[in-house]
């Protein structure tokens, strides 16, 4: 049995570009992944705030 990928021939993602980026200037990759540290609640109120104006998306594959 081959399984085929549903996903489109896109080369390299964008999470793969933001987490070299992340790495490259010492930032904190919010791309991807799970922390192992609670977030600031600063930031949780400003997620909050901003995503309910309807500042957010997805990230394009």
């Amino acid at each position: 049995m081959t399984l085929k990928s549903k996903l489109p021939k896109v080369g390299t993602s964008i999470f793969s570009q933001m987490s070299q980026l992340a790495a490259q200037h010492q930032a904190i990759n919010l791309s991807q992944g799970f922390p192992d540290f609670p977030p600031d609640l600063l930031l949780l109120d400003a997620l909050a705030t901003y995503s309910q104006q309807g500042f957010n998306q997805y990230a394009p594959m």
